[in-house]
């Protein structure tokens, strides 16, 4: 069995059996922060309302912007990779088996997320133009393709928030929000 299967069995194994790992974006922040950095083996930096965890798993880094209290997370957002060279390689692998694993934390009850989230990665991988969003239970789930200057390689940007418009990151098609 290659490299990337075990890390998709691993990342789904570890979400769905761990209770510590059933979330929702109705979970404070230290425990998604704990849930988050355990899932993508990175360091929170910053400190409220916006912290980042710099990752392989992912393009760079996870940030996760926090509601008006300070205690539920608002909006995570995070570019992971689509394609680098070679595209069967274990990076594009684990970086897409990344955003189901987080997708499924984040949403535990919806039962066809692996199969949206990778459709819509694909899209994004084979047009610079793809945008998917959907709505589940008060939050949005959006993933579009992302122009990305230094020419490495296809990526995406994926948000997940609770606000009531995604207009913001439909505008800006360069970088995740400040």
């Amino acid at each position: 069995m290659p490299l990337s299967s075990h890390l998709s069995a691993f990342l789904i194994l570890t979400l769905s059996s761990c209770p510590a790992m059933a979330g929702g974006l109705g979970e404070p922040i230290a425990r998604i922060h704990g849930a988050l950095q355990s899932l993508l083996h990175c360091e929170w930096q910053g400190s409220t309302p916006y912290t980042i965890c710099p990752t392989a798993q992912v393009r760079d880094v996870v940030g996760v912007n926090v509601d008006a209290s300070g205690d539920y997370p608002e909006t995570i957002e995070f570019r992971p990779i689509l394609t680098l060279y070679p595209p069967d390689s274990d990076a594009n692998t684990l970086s897409r088996n990344t955003v189901v694993a987080i997708v499924h934390y984040f949403f535990p009850e919806w039962k066809e997320e692996a199969a949206w989230v990778g459709d819509a990665l694909k899209a994004a991988d084979n047009d610079e133009n793809s945008e998917h969003a959907i709505t589940i239970g008060g939050a949005t789930l959006y993933i579009r393709s992302l122009d990305v200057e230094d020419g490495e390689g296809n990526y995406a940007l994926v948000v997940i928030t609770k606000l009531p418009s995604i207009e913001r990151w439909k505008t800006d098609k360069l970088s995740i929000a400040k």
